[in-house]
């Protein structure tokens, strides 16, 4: 078995366009990193040809008390879309299933639009499942400001973002997205490139 978790941002070619018309179909190579150093179509393509066939090495095959007859991957994670259409309609490209998490790509502008009872930053550890937290810890739209200034002078790195609802003195997860820093895009069009070679 082949275990990934991973996390990617949409990020077609066209993406910089004004109108956002796809002009050319989306793929995997379309799905970039949050550091932008990778691709889901570079790392499924990784994993196919290179780490499923691990168990046909000669040392495996020596080594392995018995031979492998089958291999598989689960690749989990998040896939995070711009257009809030896309990301209603379950998206359009081959290879991705149809009911994967999915989640948006905010900028720093579109934060002070959104509507929520609260917001959280989350560690990169606390990526993968689900926020629940209690109401007091939540921030509001001025606090959530300041922290996504304070980390984007540190690193400009996307930063997982989850907004909230309230029931009960709890917050649940209601919605999460990447916030990405004003350069990521021209950034992300320049790794497009890169990551297809």
């Amino acid at each position: 078995w082949e275990l990934a978790t991973k996390f990617y941002l949409f990020c077609p070619a066209d993406a910089m366009l004004a109108n956002r018309q796809q002009t050319v179909a989306p793929d995997l190579y379309d799905y970039l990193g949050p550091n932008l150093a990778d691709s889901l179509g570079a790392k499924m393509r990784k994993i196919l040809q290179q780490q499923m066939q691990l168990s046909r090495h000669p040392l495996a095959v020596t080594t392995l008390p018995l031979p492998v007859n089958t291999v598989q991957a689960l690749i989990k994670g998040w896939l995070f879309y711009r257009d809030a259409e896309f990301i209603e309609s379950g998206g359009a490209v081959d290879g991705v299933a149809a009911d994967h998490c999915r989640g948006h790509i905010w900028t720093q502008a579109d934060l002070r639009k959104l509507s929520f009872d609260g917001a959280l930053l989350l560690d990169r550890l606390e990526w993968l499942a689900p926020a629940q937290v209690n109401a007091e810890a939540m921030w509001d739209t001025e606090t959530l400001m300041q922290n996504v200034v304070r980390s984007f002078e540190v690193s400009k790195a996307p930063l997982m973002l989850v907004l909230f609802s309230k029931c009960e003195g709890l917050a649940r997860e209601a919605s999460r997205g990447m916030v990405v820093p004003d350069a990521w895009w021209s950034q992300a069009q320049d790794a497009r490139l890169r990551l297809r070679t």
